[in-house]
């Protein structure tokens, strides 16, 4: 259940890039407010101290603000921002207010809370301007009274948001009404609670429907029969449920599919996934924990864009498996581990696949030290992610031999320390250093900060151990010298936190 959740808060929450983050000072005083230059165009700002007073009136070039709900009292003055990013949006109806003599909003995103939007929305039609709004995150559901207020931005093209259980039907009524609207192109939604086929019924009527993501939602009966050749549809996402063949080619007949993910999906057999095979639009894959994937299905897969294939903890993956996908012509992102039949071969067999960039291996007990020396071979590696799996140490130096890698996490492994640590930093082409260890003193993760400030470090502890109150008391410290480091770090971390 954790996992779901994490999965859904980071793929239905908008996330900032660390490159959005590391050009947005962060204000958290009126001092520090004070101390930007006028010509600021964007700030991360939130409010520590709610008796501050924080005066904007010389920033006339302020576009761009990230903050918080609780700090938006602060912000009501502001009538230049046209891009807002608002996290923990806890009453919609009462924050949404100090927004309301705002007009020049473009865009607007809504991450994490606890309420549904309803009046709320309304302290925004003022922004006849906005093209943009994106709410499509755990908490804040939109209902059809949100859905009405939204038809008063007549200039929407693109609109994310989630749809909660009791009004779901009625909110996706509204929704298709909303297509009258000429500019509306791209329509991303997640669902909660259970689905039913009228809800889709009504989604499908929308052409530009690009995104559904069903992780959260229950399926009690087929609703994929509404969305058979659907043109719009891009990704389409389920958790846990159980799907039929046919309702995979339902999915298939959506000529212009680039994502799926069948994440502990039941019911998938090779018959199933052979409805997919020569798919021509799709580019990412996500078959991890289902067991009926086996390589008389894989031997036969050829879709022709396919890049991303994620086929961790599938129990029919071994060598034979694995020399088939090598024939995939543009693949570059491959997952795999996690059952017993990936070995030294299947190893061996990956690293002769030169258009690989990015390499994800979980629980990959059955390698030797001779399938981790193949690993080595993989120079040309850009991202290796190794989870809950222990390198050999005296191989564990020699990581330093890939030096394309621009992320490396090494989540579950034992062997890291202080001195490996700072090896893996010399790495000349790294941004991105993730391990969980009671080994790593502060000391170096303080100098690995001052020498490398262009690499994240994440470090974790493992769990239900002593170390973590003295973990904790480093993340303050480091929190104090290296706020923008620490903060971009965060950033960097959101594709991968969800596996802790």
């Amino acid at each position: 259940m954790y996992r779901l959740l994490f999965l859904m808060a980071l793929m239905c929450s908008a996330q900032i890039s660390s490159a959005q983050i590391a050009e947005m000072p962060l204000v958290r005083s009126s001092t520090e407010l004070a101390a930007l230059p006028p010509d600021t165009r964007a700030i991360e700002f939130y409010a520590e101290e709610s008796t501050d007073e924080y005066s904007f009136e010389r920033f006339d070039e302020l576009t761009n603000i990230r903050t918080d709900g609780n700090s938006l009292f602060h912000l009501s003055s502001l009538k230049t921002v046209t891009h807002l990013e608002v996290s923990s949006l806890n009453h919609p109806n009462v924050e949404l207010w100090n927004l309301r003599e705002w007009a020049n909003l473009e865009s607007v995103s809504f991450s994490l809370g606890t309420k549904t939007f309803g009046l709320g929305l309304q302290f925004l039609t003022r922004n006849t301007r906005l093209k943009r709004f994106s709410a499509r995150t755990i908490g804040l559901y939109l209902t059809p009274q949100a859905v009405r207020y939204l038809a008063e931005f007549s200039q929407l093209e693109y609109l994310s948001g989630c749809l909660a259980e009791t009004t779901a039907p009625q909110t996706a009524r509204a929704l298709a009404e909303l297509r009258t609207n000429e500019h509306l192109a791209q329509v991303e939604l997640g669902c909660s609670g259970a689905m039913v086929p009228e809800t889709v019924q009504e989604l499908a009527k929308l052409p530009g429907l690009s995104v559904l993501d069903l992780r959260g939602a229950k399926l009690l009966e087929d609703i994929t029969e509404p969305l058979q050749r659907h043109a719009g549809l891009r990704e389409v996402a389920f958790y846990n449920h159980r799907l039929s063949p046919e309702m995979l080619k339902n999915l298939a007949s959506c000529p212009n599919l680039q994502r799926l993910y069948l994440t502990y999906c039941k019911g998938i057999s090779d018959t199933g996934l052979l409805e997919l095979k020569d798919h021509p639009s799709i580019q990412q894959l996500d078959l991890s924990d289902v067991d009926g994937v086996t390589s008389t299905a894989l031997k036969q897969l050829r879709c022709p864009k396919l890049q991303n294939l994620n086929l961790a903890n599938c129990s029919g993956i071994e060598a034979q498996s694995v020399a088939s996908l090598a024939e995939l012509p543009v693949l570059k992102e491959m997952s795999v581990g996690g059952n017993e039949g990936f070995d030294d071969k299947s190893m061996a067999l990956i690293a002769r696949m030169k258009g690989l960039s990015s390499l994800r291996l979980y629980r990959v007990e059955g390698l030797s030290e001779e399938g981790w020396t193949e690993l080595l071979k993989m120079n040309w590696l850009e991202d290796l992610i190794v989870y809950s799996s222990d390198i050999p140490p005296d191989l564990l130096p020699r990581l330093t031999e890939l030096e394309n890698l621009e992320t490396l996490s090494l989540r579950g492994s034992v062997n890291m320390s202080d001195d490996l640590f700072r090896k893996l930093t010399g790495l000349p082409r790294l941004r991105y250093l993730a391990c969980d260890t009671d080994c790593l003193g502060e000391d170096v993760q303080i100098e690995v900060h001052e020498q490398h400030p262009g690499i994240s470090q994440v470090v974790r502890p493992p769990r239900n151990t002593s170390y973590q109150a003295q973990w904790w008391k480093t993340q303050e410290k480091l929190w104090e010298l290296f706020p923008e480091q620490v903060r971009r770090e965060r950033g960097d971390d959101s594709e991968y936190w969800w596996q802790d």
